[in-house]
């Protein structure tokens, strides 16, 4: 093994040096991308640390559901009317070195005869707004790279997979499990695609997938490994059944997709940046609420949100208390945006009423 020992590194045809090094051995660089992406918010999926909780934890999630929310917040398992399994969800400190929390999926009720439609995915989605810095659709399109750590019960072939929803396309590719309940650090870089621009909006446009089990109408064709219209039975060729025993928990944390060809380190956020980004999906909160009534009439019950929503949030009002003369009746909403909710509640009588309520807004994709 050789050292090249140099003062500077520079292009033949620039004018100033794009690496100067120092003799305490540190250097001086002169960086415009990672890998294509760029030097600071360079993942694009939130919550990959598995820290945020916010519907708490455990959670159960049955698979034969179109979105089963996990405990941890902007993770779901989806799959079809036919599938069989539940799982438990949960934050867990089983962890690889150097992260604090992990999302567990347990495996509560087992599917060990994979009906030929059920197709069982731990997905994140996402906003076509959050995505434009991979030009896709262009001619300056720029390859996705997914790098992850996992612990499978099975050893074999896994599958990933991009979709995107604007256009019907996708591609796959698999990572092997060599040790079974094991950690592994997995990357794999997705190729670019030139066909199919994402919309510049806060709709859904893109989802990336782990599978964790599938029948033979998404594994009877050739894995589709470059970019073209979606074909059920390519998404997901060889893949293994995490889901046939309840002995199974499946582990992951580490999650990160950037723009490029390079798995750079991950991209560690404070947790209050974390919540921030995943409260714009979803938030729970408390009004509280003291009001004199000289009789029976409206008590209003505004619910300011914490941090703006993608869209006008579906909520949900619980009455966590009574007043003192008599308890308040049910929530009407009459006002939903982005920002907060406008409700009413009625007083039973005259009275000095003070209660709370606990509100849960989503706008979940």
């Amino acid at each position: 093994m050789s050292t090249l020992k140099v003062d500077a590194i520079r292009h033949n045809s620039a004018t100033s040096d794009a690496i100067t090094t120092a003799a305490d051995g540190t250097c001086t660089a002169k960086l415009t991308s990672v890998g294509g992406g760029g030097l600071s918010h360079r993942n694009i999926i939130r919550n990959g640390h598995m820290q945020v909780i916010q519907r708490g934890s455990p959670l159960t999630v049955n698979a034969n559901i179109a979105r089963g929310r996990t405990c941890a917040d902007g993770w779901e398992i989806s799959s079809d009317t036919n599938g069989t399994a539940v799982f438990s969800s949960s934050k867990s400190t089983d962890t690889p070195n150097g992260f604090g929390s992990s999302l567990k999926l347990d495996v509560t009720t087992a599917d060990t005869s994979i009906a030929s439609d059920v197709g069982t995915r731990f997905l994140q989605r996402f906003e076509g707004q959050d995505l434009q810095g991979f030009k896709k659709g262009s001619s300056d399109a720029l390859q996705f790279t997914l790098s992850f750590h996992v612990k499978s019960p099975k050893t074999g072939t896994h599958c990933i997979e991009l979709l995107d929803i604007d256009n019907n396309r996708s591609v796959s590719a698999t990572y092997t499990i060599s040790a079974a309940n094991t950690w592994q650090y997995v990357t794999h870089t997705f190729p670019a695609d030139t066909t199919g621009a994402f919309a510049n909006d806060n709709g859904q446009s893109f989802i990336v997938v782990w599978w964790l089990a599938a029948g033979s109408n998404y594994t009877s064709g050739s894995l589709a490994t470059t970019w073209g219209t979606r074909v059920a039975a390519n998404r997901a060729a060889g893949q293994v059944n995490v889901t046939d025993s309840t002995d199974n928990n499946f582990f992951i944390t580490g999650c990160q997709l950037e723009v490029g060809d390079t798995a750079t380190s991950f991209e560690y956020r404070s947790f209050g940046e974390e919540l921030t980004r995943c409260q714009r999906y979803y938030e729970e909160g408390m009004v509280s609420q003291q009001s004199y009534v000289n009789s029976a009439q409206d008590i209003a019950v505004p619910a300011k949100y914490t941090t703006t929503k993608r869209a006008a949030a579906t909520v949900t009002f619980t009455d966590d208390s009574s007043g003192n003369v008599a308890s308040v009746g049910t929530i009407t909403i009459h006002k939903n945006r982005v920002d907060g909710a406008f409700a009413h509640t009625d007083s039973s009588g005259a009275g000095n009423y003070y209660f709370y309520y606990i509100y849960k807004a989503s706008a979940e994709l």
